[in-house]
């Protein structure tokens, strides 16, 4: 798939059905396969509004950042399973309440048959993400923005990510994973909390130190 727009939408994910009928949830979503044989390129994705709503029994409640750790896929903006990317520009966004990664991309082998995300040329820039990443999968680790995959070249830029809760659930701003990479680009992006010292930072897996420019 190439050459595709996807902007200027209203989404509303509402949870609601989950303790009844759990599901899959996100706001705007492109797959792979676990052999890695799609590629997308060309594709912008701006000025989109992704909020999650909705309350399922007395575990899930979205805009109190609750939800169980066994809930689902629920991210705003995700390119899911393996998928080869080239020129992905996501900006301008408003994405809230999601429980995992406001923006997702890309993935990891899982040590069997699936392949590694081939990222090129990725830009992620001025996004406002709020309350996003608060559930706490035992198995994984989440962040308001996650990029996995061989990444060359990506620019992460003046993203503003909000954590709002009284005591802050995020643990991770932005999540870089432990594969080869390089020319990647992070800077002045903005965390704010209530609390007076946050203890939300990046996740920049080792092997990444020396390729990444903040």
């Amino acid at each position: 798939m190439e050459n595709v727009l996807i902007s200027n939408n209203t989404i509303s994910v509402d949870v609601s059905d989950y303790t009844t009928s759990p599901n899959n949830y996100s706001g705007i979503t492109l797959a792979g396969d676990y052999q890695g044989n799609r590629w997308i390129k060309n594709i912008s994705i701006g000025t989109n509004n992704i909020i999650f709503t909705g309350k399922s029994g007395s575990t899930i409640d979205m805009e109190a950042g609750l939800a169980p750790n066994d809930f689902k896929s629920c991210y705003g903006i995700a390119f899911l399973l393996p998928i080869n990317m080239a020129n992905i520009s996501i900006q301008n966004n408003i994405i809230s309440n999601t429980p995992l990664s406001g923006i997702y991309l890309g993935r990891l082998s899982n040590g069997g048959t699936s392949k590694v995300s081939e990222v090129q040329g990725i830009k992620i820039s001025d996004n406002i993400l709020t309350n996003c990443a608060y559930l706490k999968q035992p198995s994984s680790t989440t962040s308001f923005i996650d990029l996995r995959g061989n990444i060359l070249g990506a620019t992460i830029q003046s993203n503003l990510m909000n954590d709002k809760f009284e005591i802050e659930k995020a643990l991770y701003s932005i999540r870089l994973t432990p594969t080869p990479g390089k020319d990647i680009y992070i800077r002045d992006n903005v965390v704010t909390t209530k609390q007076a010292v946050t203890k939300i930072k990046m996740l920049i897996a080792a092997g990444y130190e020396q390729t990444v420019k903040a």
